[in-house]
């Protein structure tokens, strides 16, 4: 007669268990590390990108991207839209800062001279300039639609980008200004504290 002993597992094998199970958290918390590392750098090296282009089209043109009132008749920038020309419906007006309306323009103008990529004949000039994360406005700090405010007076317009991952946010905050989201004179988000795993709207001073 044969018998069958049931037999459990040893300490041995409970302690491999754990192990392993040690061994996969610690790749999920370092993927989930490296991951919004790259978000961060991804996101900062998008706004210095911007914030050079900028300035670039500044000392080319002496004035700012959208402020910049073009020439109706013989636009400065080859193929502008009637709109981003003098008289036009979001025509610059020359005065040193970006309004609502000439910010549609300001990346236009950045696109048609060269100094960024983006889809200047979109159907909704918003959609000129995205994220991998949503829209991307240049525009001052004191126009009423912003939604990040409280920068010093010395930062007079934006980079402003919509739905940045909270913690990818704060990342930025800690990286680069007071590691807060609404103190710093470098970069700012719409919201003091978010909790983890939601959006917000993100501004870099220009």
């Amino acid at each position: 007669m044969s018998h069958s002993h049931n037999r459990g597992f040893t300490l041995v094998e409970i302690a491999i268990v754990i192990a392993i199970m040690a061994l996969l958290l610690a790749a999920v918390v370092k993927g989930q590390s490296l991951l919004r590392g790259s978000e961060t750098q991804d996101i900062l090296a998008t706004a210095k990108d911007l914030s050079a282009a900028v300035q670039a089209f500044k000392e080319r043109y002496h004035y700012l991207p959208g402020d910049f009132p073009v020439d109706q008749a013989t636009p400065e920038i080859a193929s502008v839209s009637t709109a981003c020309r003098i008289g036009g419906s979001n025509a610059g007006n020359g005065n040193g800062r970006i309004s609502d309306a000439e910010s549609y323009c300001a990346t236009e103008h950045l696109i048609r001279a060269g100094f960024i990529r983006g889809n200047p004949d979109a159907t909704d000039p918003k959609d000129m300039l995205r994220s991998r994360y949503g829209l991307i406005r240049i525009i001052a700090a004191n126009d009423p639609t912003v939604h990040v405010s409280g920068f010093p007076a010395s930062a007079m317009n934006l980079v402003e980008m919509e739905n940045i991952p909270c913690d990818t946010a704060m990342s930025i905050a800690l990286k680069i200004d007071t590691g807060q989201l609404q103190t710093g004179a470098k970069v700012r988000a719409s919201v003091a504290t978010c909790p983890e795993g939601s959006s917000l709207y993100l501004a870099f001073a220009l």
